[in-house]
């Protein structure tokens, strides 16, 4: 997640930094929501609990 996190916030700059273009985001088959107060972002993309529960699913498939 904080991987998906940095490249949806790096996007998200670049847009603003890039006015009038048009952009559409996807991954894989999913459009990437656009706000104008937030950017790109997932539900629960900034949530810590959902990061932390995912990191820890993670660890337990690396053992």
């Amino acid at each position: 997640m904080p991987v998906i996190a940095h490249v949806l916030d790096s996007v998200t700059e670049l847009r603003r930094d890039v006015p009038g273009a048009e952009w559409r985001v996807h991954m894989d088959d999913l459009d990437v929501p656009w706000d104008e107060a937030e950017g790109y972002v997932l539900p629960g993309m900034r949530d810590a609990d959902l990061i932390a529960e995912l990191a820890a699913v993670m660890d337990e498939v690396a053992e």
